[in-house]
């Protein structure tokens, strides 16, 4: 899968997989570098609706929780 998202002025790439449930995401800054990982889970019951976890910043190893939704959930 692959996809952006945007950070002020700047867009992010993501790029990674989901299998068994299991998201893992590599996010660049700069269109070739990994900035961040990202690892989650689907949300049980939600068909893959949802997805929960971490970012990990890989400069400064700080983590964050996020939460991803398809549009239109």
């Amino acid at each position: 899968m692959a996809g952006h998202y945007r950070v002020g002025e700047s867009i992010r790439q993501v790029f990674g997989d989901i299998e068994e449930g299991a998201l893992e995401l590599e996010e660049s800054a700069n269109g070739k570098d990994i900035s961040a990982l990202w690892k989650g889970r689907a949300s049980e019951g939600g068909c893959g609706q949802t997805f929960f976890g971490t970012r990990r910043n890989v400069a400064d190893q700080t983590e964050q929780n996020f939460v991803l939704r398809r549009p239109g959930w």
